[in-house]
Parts: C-alpha cells; sequence; structure tokens
C-alpha cells in the first residue's frame, strides 16, 4: 500500500513538469509578433463572428416557421375522422 502512496506523488510531479514544459515557447517563434497580428484581425473576427450568428438565427427562424407548418398540415392526418374509416362489414368479401 505504501508503494501506491508513494507513486502518486512521482505522477503528480511527472504531469506537473510535461504541463510546464508545454508552456514554454520553442525557439524562434515571435510570441508578441503573432499577438500583434491577432488584435489587427480582431475586428475582422468580431464581424464575422456577428454576421455567423445572424445568419443561424434567420435559418433558425425559417426552420422553425417551417416546422410550424409542418405540423399544421400533419394535424388533421392524425386525427382521422370514423366515417373515412371502412366497417368490417363493407370490407367483408362473399
Amino acid at each position: 500500500m505504501n508503494k501506491h502512496l508513494l507513486l502518486l506523488p512521482v505522477g503528480l510531479a511527472v504531469t506537473l513538469g510535461g504541463l510546464a514544459l508545454a508552456q514554454s515557447a520553442p525557439e524562434g517563434i515571435d510570441l508578441e509578433a503573432i499577438r500583434e497580428r491577432a488584435a489587427e484581425h480582431a475586428d475582422d473576427a468580431q464581424a464575422l463572428s456577428t454576421n455567423v450568428r445572424q445568419r443561424a438565427e434567420a435559418l433558425t427562424e425559417d426552420a422553425q416557421a417551417i416546422q410550424a407548418q409542418a405540423q399544421a398540415i400533419a394535424q388533421p392526418m392524425r386525427t382521422p375522422s370514423r366515417q373515412s374509416r371502412p366497417t368490417p362489414s363493407s370490407t367483408s368479401t362473399r
């Protein structure tokens, strides 16, 4: 049991070490230049996001309208009248 308890801190240390290495930037990559270029295009990204959201909302409204129409058409089909059903005596063959 003591061996299992010893593995827990070792595993935690290895995991934290891996995370620390993953956070460091490799040589030759200028993170500040990347951030500056990303900031230059932030307005374009926001405009694209707004456009996509508006189109999605319009499509959602269209889909809901079509669904309502389909349900209105299907409603009479779900409740058949008794007169349209054939009676057992009229379907029997002699």
